[in-house]
C-alpha cells in the first residue's frame, strides 16, 4: 500500500471515528441536550453530522442518529466508535480495493 493510502486509512479507520463520535456525540448532544432536551439535541446533532459528509449528508444523518441511540443505549462512546470505525473500513476498502 501507498503511502498517501495508508496515512488516509490511518485518518479514516482510527482517527475520524474518534474526533467525530467524541464532538458530535458526546459535546455537541451533550451540550443541546442539557439546554433544549434529547429530541431536540439528537435531530440538531444528527443533521450536523450528515452536513459534514458532503454528498452523503442524508445517510449521514441517518447514520448519526444510529450511532447515538447506540450511545445512549451503551452509556459509552467506545460502541458507537467501534460501528463508525467499522464502516469506515467498509468504504475504505471499497474506494482502494
Amino acid at each position: 500500500m501507498a503511502t498517501k493510502p495508508l496515512i488516509w486509512y490511518m485518518l479514516t479507520i482510527f482517527f475520524t471515528p474518534v474526533f467525530e463520535e467524541v464532538f458530535f456525540r458526546v459535546i455537541l448532544f451533550g451540550w443541546i441536550n442539557d439546554k433544549l432536551g434529547v429530541w431536540i439535541a439528537a435531530i440538531i446533532s444528527s443533521i450536523a453530522f450528515g452536513v459534514v459528509h458532503g454528498d452523503y449528508a442524508v445517510f449521514g444523518g441517518i447514520m448519526g442518529l444510529i450511532l447515538l441511540v447506540i450511545y445512549r443505549y451503551s452509556k459509552s462512546i467506545l460502541p458507537a466508535i467501534v460501528l463508525h470505525s467499522l464502516w469506515n473500513t467498509f468504504i475504505f476498502y471499497r474506494e482502494y480495493f
